[in-house]
């Protein structure tokens, strides 16, 4: 379970970091589909990141790409520890549905700096697919509308 007050506790930049390692990531094949996009929303929205760092990170990414970003996890994301298996279990769930191999290749070099042991790593692994077994049962990445609720038929009600 996400312990958010550890979350909520992180200083601004600190929040920046993580949502731009996940962005790293998701970037790292140099397209953003739904899925990633609404991760990196998803990520904005735990961390109550202001509009204002959310425009700058998004529009840092718009202007120079990844090319001046750095690879490294800030040491104080890494000493905290709810926060360290947050991020790890963030960046396996990308990685685990990657279809390139710079987006499994950039999940990996970040991986490598947490440094989570085998069986830490296998918890993770574990909560990630009891996390989609509970998202399959309640139907999750199903069509909002199915064909027969067609927008014609919706909007002639």
């Amino acid at each position: 379970m996400i312990d958010l007050e550890q979350t909520q506790k992180l200083e601004q930049d600190e929040k920046m970091e993580y949502a731009r390692i996940v962005l790293n990531i998701i970037s790292a094949d140099e397209k953003f589909d739904a899925e990633e996009i609404q991760k990196i929303y998803m990520i904005f929205s735990i961390f109550k990141i202001s509009k204002a760092t959310r425009q700058k990170l998004l529009n840092d990414y718009i202007k120079t790409g990844r090319k001046h970003s750095t690879n490294n996890i800030p040491q104080s994301l890494q000493a905290n520890e709810t926060v360290k298996f947050l991020l790890a279990k963030d960046i396996m769930t990308i990685e685990e549905k990657a279809l390139e191999k710079s987006t499994t290749t950039a999940a990996k070099k970040y991986l490598s700096q947490i440094k989570l042991s085998k069986e830490q790593a296998s918890v993770i692994s574990q909560f990630i697919q009891v996390e989609n077994n509970i998202l399959k049962a309640m139907g999750a990445g199903k069509e909002w509308i199915a064909e027969e609720n067609s927008l014609k038929e919706l909007t002639s009600r």
